[in-house]
């Protein structure tokens, strides 16, 4: 039986944008709420190679909506009527 290798990225935004699996992605985050929550957005960042915008953006919908706003949210204009 072939071993499966999991992949290993540079950065978040690398991850974020080649990676298709949504549990993946969803299980990063929680990662990055943990750790920015424990020491801190600024060495967060630097340990997941991404921007400190970024850690607190995620902090901040996970606090508000919990696991929800983890989640990728819809992007554009909706047609209204």
């Amino acid at each position: 039986m072939p071993k499966t290798r999991k992949k290993v990225y540079e950065t978040y935004k690398e991850m974020y944008k080649k990676e298709n699996d949504k549990d993946l992605i969803l299980q990063k985050r929680i990662e990055m709420v943990k750790m920015g929550n424990e020491i801190g957005y600024k060495p967060t960042a630097r340990e997941f190679k991404t921007d400190r915008n970024t850690v607190r953006k995620w902090c901040r919908r996970y606090n508000a909506e919990g696991i929800e706003g983890l989640k990728d949210k819809p992007r554009g204009f909706s047609k209204v009527g």
